[in-house]
């Protein structure tokens, strides 16, 4: 009769210790749903901030708005070479084939960030949802939907196109462009170098 008992208590402690490790990977599993639960809910948020800043009605006129400022700034780098400046100014031929490239070349960037824009603003909204707990990113939406947030948002796309902004950069391009022809020959000077010694 005590071997019954004894075997009946083993019998028992065997099935609770069953059913705690069927609850152990229960309750992970309800934790994992509540989290991607939250996760998900942070990254329409995140996608919410996102389209604020890019709404479809005007996202064209938006990236471009990005766009030209870059390209303005790289002309004028190019115009603070005044051996170019004066070719162009003075050759009408010249003129018309730079302008066409840098016309060629704006379009077909324009139209290859429009065709890849829906997967940079996917990355976008990743990167906030990863950066920023949901309640940030509710506030934030909530601030860009104001009087002074549209305001915001519509600085900061237009921010580069700010003729003091402009200046500053074309500065930067200039001193950066400076001394590349130098650098450029010596580059191929010391790959010659490794070419032949190896």
């Amino acid at each position: 009769m005590t071997n019954f008992f004894i075997s009946l208590s083993t019998l028992a402690a065997a099935s609770l210790a069953g059913s705690s490790a069927y609850a152990q990977p229960l309750e992970a599993a309800s934790i994992q749903k509540t989290e991607a639960t939250e996760d998900a809910a942070r990254a329409e948020v995140a996608r919410d901030v996102v389209l604020l800043y890019f709404p479809e009605e005007n996202r064209e006129e938006t990236l471009r708005n990005m766009l030209d400022p870059v390209f303005d700034t790289i002309i004028g780098s190019f115009m603070q070479n005044g051996d170019l400046q004066e070719a162009l100014t003075q050759n009408p031929k010249m003129r018309k084939v730079f302008d066409d490239f840098i016309a060629s070349e704006r379009e077909e960037t324009m139209r290859i960030m429009n065709q890849n824009f829906p997967t940079l603003m996917d990355a976008m909204a990743g990167a906030y949802a990863r950066n920023m707990t949901t309640e940030e990113l509710v506030d934030l939406r909530a601030y860009l939907q104001t009087e002074s947030g549209q305001s915001f948002i519509n600085v900061s796309m237009n921010i580069f196109s700010d003729p003091g902004v402009q200046a500053a950069q074309q500065s930067i391009m200039a001193q950066s462009l400076e001394k590349m022809p130098a650098k450029t020959e010596k580059l191929i000077a010391d790959l010659r170098a490794a070419l032949e010694e190896s």
